[in-house]
């Protein structure tokens, strides 16, 4: 092709991209109506800068190519590729999608263009497709099929059947490029025209911000861009984000858009740390605000790093990657700041191809900066698009509830994408297939499970993982910090049993059991903050323990010195005390004391209320201690919850505070940003000069307080302008105080956080005067017995209208009236009490009165409404109630029955049945049928969310290699739309339903994209949705050979099923599939195989024998299984073969198996099948003769001792049938109930699950939305919303209760903590009066995770009516059977034949 044809808009810099265009032109037809432009670039309409290499018209559209000259071979899926070239591979993200960007936007630009408008000749429409062009490399690629059918090599040009890219320019229209015949040369001339007019440039011209010159596009969001950019004068390189003003088409909207830049700005202001990538400034450039960015051209991204080296890494390596990326979040928490967008994608890895990669994160662009140190529950969003799900590998990383706007959770949701990539970092897998697989996934094994994807996984490297990707955001820990501690403990169960003294010179690396210098030894690392690593300590030669800190690195020295300078003469008992300065390795270093187990932040966000003594005393050790530093001279800078530890004194046990973190004390006065919001004065840069101040030491002092007593800081104006800019002063939680100390803690904080510091306290002493003050009351006579301000408090919904104080007289008036408790009360409209005949004034006066202030008080006591608010994307029952004309109730018309049956939504409707089976089965014709079906799509094609439905089923389709079976859709449709039907069977109907509606409309119009395809053949089991009839005839062979393998004996290997689907002759224009989903769609096909839990193939209703033969080596090496156990077992194993029998013809059938097993009525684990292998100690019945190795009797110990008492209560409670509340410490709660289970095995019931679907049941009665019902968990409890909440939750009470009472086996109840949240402690009650009673469960007992002994409570609420007979505490000694190693305990085991099983219920 030649000029002006091709059209070089400019030359390539690069020699191999210039061979590649060289290649289009002197292969590319130079006749009409061909044309083409090389190596340009536009902005789009949202003002992003969009490269193309080449742009081609040809016959039937414009096609974008997108030129990559890298020489090798190429394997990827829909996101990345891995080159690999000389041996060496290198990983990038798959170009089509971008590519396919700037094709729609190229399309939306020429839309504009006058020469398309059709005021100079025929309007049109410009079609531009995208084409990846490998020009170097020579084989070809290992794709999936979505991508493989737009990417391209050199191929033969010429020949008739050439594959590459000038037979595929040639044959577009063939190829589904485009539309057939739709360019002329007058439309060529148009289209030319309109390039002209769209203000197609060379690249890079204008492309500069400040002194920086942008390079090369390195990613792109919805509302920003990131280039690489050197600077002019230095060479120096950064990366340079961009927020486009095209987007603001108003002077307001460019000043929003300024400020979205800005704010991306001040999250990360005042970050320091090496895991963390800095924002360095603003700028505002031509193109729009733009920021600029630290810049390590070699870094990789983690996804990238983990295809390339993770296989390499051993086990240490990996969790020290996890610990970094975990510090860097610690940081980031501390500082109140969360990413909620974190994934492999968002972390760099520097020095990738060194001994010690360094993670860093970035890509902060959706972060918050919350206030305050609460942390709650976050509504479960669903999905909004399935689009997003499938071009985005990010999402399987983040938390299900990730897509809600709130702030509210953040550090959980920040948690769960530490979690799933620490899933990925160790086991070498991501965390699900596709963000649709994710949710089941998590619902599976309540969380993602390690020892799933790998072997030989430790108890606390599983329970962090999985702890942190619960999908229940309430049991996730609180924050990053948190799961460190989980981290902490795996890696010292990782570390070797008797590990030799390891001396390390990089306390980067060091990890638990290392030795320093100075006698040190590493317990415990506590985490990276921006100068220092911290360590806890233990120095050899006196056992005590100390907090290490060492500088890290030379440049942070200096930090660290001063310091130790400032550290070294405070003595006050409530700050931190210094013991030495050292060098570690040659960098500074500061030993002092323990601060305590954990900071007033993680008290406050641990939920621990804090009596008013210890709120009066831990704000009175706070200002001593600001006291004394500012008598001394000294300024801390960095006051915060945080930096906040409580300690015990060890004479009395009495908890003290701990101030520490000196870092900043040293900062420059003009530093006026060093400290962390919101405890850092922002009226500081209005000081003149602006400089730091005492003044800003006790503010921050104020705020701490604040937070202490009520849970979150105080707020400026709307909460969201700064401060600075407004005129409000701080808005104080003043509802929140105690009632008896309100007026003096108000006084004290609207004194102390004064926006001009002159109308402050003048110093700590009268500031901590007026704090000792606002407590006074405490000190003086309580109000009246009768006060409602003292009953107030002690009330719950549930309380009598006794105890709210009321005379005889008020309270015989509401007891004609209903009224009886507190809910009751606080319903009624207040203005029906004013007009009550027959009752005196005083009386009336006395219950509204009294009732008015309750509510003042309590307003979490305040019953409300939730009003259902769905107006997000249909839901599969939305989309179901669509299915069926709406019609009065009793207007039951043929045409309703003939749709129901045809949609398969009547119980008795065939599935996917005919038009004749329709007609036969409804008893109609043929043609009534057809009529029925053609008014129901004319409907159909009305609803917006049934055309959806059918956009969503083709990107479905293509993603599953253009073929899947029903059931298959329906499943992923219930992931990304869902449904509140319980009932699995309904849901799936819905589904079923729902996808033969938009297959039908799919068929009615031009083009269709797919079409179903059902054999009448019986054996056929599937019904296929196909985008071509040679895609469902490859499923249909693929099925056929399954069942083929299936009749095989022996069964087929996993190796030689891959191998024999392989070989399945595929159709000409079929898509080719990869192993795995050859394998699925084979077993979603086929007509009898099924696939085990193991990966095998089997014939669907394999004999017993057969199962029972195949899982003898699940039943290897276990010493005794009870027949619920062994059933339940083979079952897991082989789901869809024949059920084992009952005994006595089970035992027969193993006896058949050649199982070594033998039935004993009573044995040492209870009743159930005994190895004859494996000995029991102290039995002479074993067929084998071990020589075991006796141990003395166990010595009587206090431990021991207590262990047996504790033993003896739990038997008698079995046998008797007596309520039984167990404590336990929270990190022993799951061993607590595998022991208790083991040894008395009876039913475990989720009390949390139960609520929940009480709840969601009664939600969907009210007419409320489940989501809404969520969110308002989240809610302050004083709220409208979680008022509304408890009221749903007393409703749905009573289903909880009667399906407890209803059960009529012994069950361990858990998981209680709902229950005290929503105030239905008297619960509790109930169940243990029943327990044992005739009617009655025969035994319930209770699994209450609790930190400290005494009488069991769940979150601060003591159970109700219990004796010292009703409870125990399982201590470690009884979770060790320390009572029954060597001799035995006096008591005998329980030994009932009631298999374990987890009550399972859907929220």
């Amino acid at each position: 092709m030649k000029s002006p044809r091709w059209s070089a808009v400019s030359q390539s810099a690069f020699e191999w991209e210039r061979e590649a265009l060289d290649f289009l032109r002197d292969n590319l037809p130079d006749h009409e109506p061909w044309r083409a432009w090389s190596n340009f670039e536009f902005i789009d309409d949202e003002g992003r800068v969009n490269e193309v290499d080449a742009l081609v018209l040809t016959p039937a559209c414009l096609i974008l190519i997108e030129a990559k000259s890298r020489p090798g071979s190429v394997r990827g899926d829909a996101y990345s590729w891995t080159w690999r070239t000389e041996g060496r591979e290198v990983a990038t993200d798959n170009p089509l999608p971008l590519a396919n960007r700037k094709a729609k936007r190229l399309a939306s630009v020429l839309r504009r263009q006058e020469a398309l408008s059709g005021r100079h000749g025929a309007r049109i429409t410009p079609w531009v497709e995208p084409l990846i062009f490998l020009s170097k490399v020579s084989q070809r690629p290992a794709l999936d099929p979505g991508t493989a059918k737009r990417v391209v090599l050199r191929g033969e040009p010429g020949k008739p059947d050439d594959p590459g890219v000038i037979g595929t320019l040639l044959r577009a229209d063939e190829l589904g490029f485009g539309r057939r015949a739709a360019v002329d040369s007058t439309a060529a001339r148009q289209i030319t025209k309109a390039l002209e007019q769209a203000g197609v440039r060379p690249p890079g011209r204008g492309r500069r911000v400040g002194d920086y010159e942008l390079e090369q596009l390195l990613g792109e969001g919805d509302n920003w861009q990131d280039f690489a950019a050197r600077h002019a004068a230095t060479g120096v390189k950064r990366r340079i984000r961009i927020y486009p003003y095209a987007r603001a088409t108003t002077p307001e909207a460019r000043d929003r858009l300024a400020r979205t830049a800005q704010r991306e700005s001040r999250v990360l202001e005042g970050l320091e740390h090496q895991g963390i990538q800095r924002v360095l400034d603003y700028r505002e450039a031509e193109l729009g605000p733009a920021l600029v960015f630290e810049y390590d051209p070699d870094a990789l991204r983690l996804d990238r790093f983990m295809s390339r080296r993770l296989e390499k890494l051993a086990l240490a390596e990996r969790l020290d990657l996890v610990r970094q990326l975990g510090e860097a979040m610690a940081y980031a928490h501390g500082k109140r700041l969360y990413h909620r967008g974190l994934a492999p994608q968002s972390v760099l890895v520097r020095d990738a191809d060194g001994a010690s990669p360094r993670l860093q994160v970035t890509n902060w662009q959706v972060a918050s900066r919350a206030e305050g140190s609460t942390a709650g529950a976050m509504m479960t969003a669903g999905t909004l698009h399935v689009e997003d799900h499938i071009t985005d590998p990010s999402k399987i990383y983040l938390a299900p509830e990730a897509a809600t706007a709130a702030d509210v959770g953040a550090a959980q949701a920040d948690v769960f994408s530490l979690g799933a990539i620490a899933y990925h970092l160790l086991s070498g897998r991501p965390p699900a297939g596709s963000p649709l697989e994710l949710p089941a996934k998590l619902r599976e094994g309540n969380g993602l499970l390690l020892s799933g994807a790998m072997n030989g996984v430790g108890r606390w490297l599983e329970e962090m993982v999985r702890a942190a990707t619960t999908p229940v955001v309430r049991d996730r820990p609180r924050d990053a910090r948190e799961f460190l501690e989980y981290l902490a403990e795996a890696e010292r169960e990782a570390a070797p049993q008797e590990p030799m003294p390891v001396f390390v010179t990089d306390p980067a690396t060091a990890a638990p059991g290392d030795h320093l210098e100075g006698g040190l030894v590493i317990k415990r690392r506590l985490g990276q903050g921006g100068s220092a690593y911290a360590f806890l300590v233990e120095q050899e030669a006196t056992g005590e323990e100390f907090v290490l800190k060492v500088a890290l690195d030379d440049a942070h020295a200096d930090r660290i010195r001063a310091e130790a300078d400032v550290l070294r003469p405070l003595r006050h008992p409530n700050i931190v005390r210094f013991v030495a300065d050292t060098t570690i390795a040659g960098r500074p270093a500061i030993l002092m004391e323990r601060a305590g187990d954990r900071t007033l932040a993680q008290w406050i966000r641990g939920g621990d209320p804090l009596s008013l003594d210890l709120m009066r005393r831990f704000g009175e050790h706070l200002l001593s201690a600001v006291e004394y530093l500012e008598q001394d001279g000294v300024a801390h800078r960095d006051v915060k919850p945080d930096n906040i530890g409580i300690a015990k004194a060890v004479a009395t046990g009495a908890y003290r505070l701990v101030l520490f973190d000196f870092s900043l004390s040293r900062a420059p006065l003009e530093n006026v940003t060093a400290g962390t919001r919101p405890y850092l004065d922002p009226f500081l840069v209005d000081r003149r000069p602006p400089r730091w101040d005492l003044h800003a030491e006790r503010y921050a002092a104020a705020i701490t307080l604040h937070e202490m007593l009520v849970g979150t800081p105080p707020t400026f104006g709307d909460g969201l302008t700064e401060a600075r800019f407004i005129e409000d002063e701080a808005t104080i939680a003043v509802d929140r105080f105690d009632p008896a100390l309100r007026d003096g803690l108000e006084a004290f904080f609207r004194r102390a956080l004064r926006r001009d510091p002159a109308e402050r306290f003048g110093n700590a002493e009268e500031m901590l005067r007026a704090w000792r003050s606002a407590f006074s009351p405490m000190d003086r006579a309580a109000t009246a017995a009768d006060s409602i301000e003292v009953i107030a408090p002690r009330l719950d919904r549930t309380s009598s209208i006794a105890e709210v104080g009321y005379g005889v007289e008020a309270r015989a008036v509401l007891d004609q009236m209903g009224i009886h408790t507190v809910h009751q009360l606080l319903g009624v409209p207040r203005l029906q009490f004013r007009y009550l005949t027959g009752v005196g004034d005083r009386i009336r006066k006395e219950i509204r009165e009294r009732a008015k202030r309750l509510a003042e008080l309590r307003r979490d006591l305040v019953p409300g409404g939730i009003t259902e608010d769905d107006g997000g994307r249909a839901t599969l029952d939305r989309l179901a109630e669509q299915l069926l004309p709406r019609r009065p109730a009793g207007d039951d018309r043929p045409e309703d029955r003939i749709l129901a049956y045809y949609l398969g939504i009547d119980d008795d409707a065939v599935f996917w049945a005919s038009a004749g089976q329709v007609a036969a089965a409804v008893g109609t014709s043929r043609g009534a049928v057809a009529e029925a079906l053609e008014a129901a799509r004319t409907r159909w094609h009305k609803s917006a969310d049934l055309n959806a439905v059918r956009g969503e089923l083709s990107t479905l389709i293509e993603r599953a290699g253009g073929v899947a079976t029903v059931d298959e859709l329906a499943v992923q449709l219930l992931g990304s739309r869902g449904s509140v039907r319980e009932d699995d069977k309904e849901r799936m109907r819905r589904a079923r339903a729902t996808i033969r509606a938009a297959v039908e409309l799919e068929a009615s119009v031009t083009p269709t994209r797919f079409i179903s395809y059902a054999e009448v053949k019986p054996e056929a089991s599937a019904v296929l949705v196909s985008a071509s009839p040679e895609n469902a005839e490859y499923a249909r062979r693929l099925g056929r050979a399954a069942d083929k393998l299936a009749a095989e004996t022996p069964l087929p290997s996993p190796g030689r099923v891959d191998d024999e689907l392989g070989v399945v002759p595929v159709p000409e224009r079929a898509s080719a599939l990869t192993a795995e989903r050859r394998l699925r769609l084979a077993m979603a096909v086929s007509a009898s195989a099924a696939l085990s839990a193991r990966g095998e193939l089997y014939p669907r209703g394999m004999k017993a024998l057969g199962a029972l033969k195949l899982a003898l080596g699940t039943l290897a090496n276990i010493r005794a299984l009870s027949q619920g156990e062994l059933r339940a077992r083979v079952r897991g194993r082989f789901p869809e073969a024949e059920d084992l029998p009952l005994r006595p013809d089970l035992d027969a059938l193993l006896e058949e198996a050649g199982a070594e097993v033998d039935w004993r009525d009573a044995g040492q684990d209870g009743v159930g099948y005994y190895s004859r292998s494996i000995a029991d100690s102290g039995s002479g019945t074993a067929t084998l003769i071990r020589h075991a190795t006796f141990a003395p009797a166990q010595e009587a110990t206090p431990d021991v001792l207590a262990a047996r008492a504790i033993e003896d209560k739990i038997v008698f409670a079995a046998e008797k049938g007596v309520f039984l509340a167990l404590t336990v410490e929270p990190r022993r709660a799951r061993d607590a109930e595998t022991e208790l289970l083991r040894r008395f095995p009876r039913e475990v019931v989720s009390l949390e699950r139960l609520m929940l679907h009480a709840m969601r049941t009664r939600a969907e009665e009210r007419r409320i939305a489940w989501p809404k019902a969520l969110t308002a968990d989240a809610a302050a409890r004083d709220s409208t919303d979680f008022k509304n909440l408890l009221r749903l939750a007393a409703e749905a009470a009573p289903r909880v209760a009667k399906e407890v009472l209803a059960l009529r086996q012994p069950a361990l109840l858990t998981r209680p903590g709902l229950i005290a949240r929503y105030d239905l402690m008297t619960m509790l009650d109930e169940f243990s009066q029943a327990s044992g009673a005739s009617g009655g469960p025969p035994s319930l007992w209770l699994l209450i995770p609790q930190a400290t002994p005494g009488r069991p409570e769940i979150d601060g609420a003591i159970l109700p009516v219990i004796s010292a007979a009703n409870w125990t505490r399982l201590t470690d000694p009884w979770l060790a059977n320390a009572h029954r190693a060597g001799g035995r305990s006096a008591a005998r085991d329980i030994t009932l034949d009631v298999p374990r099983i987890t009550r399972y219920v859907p929220s």
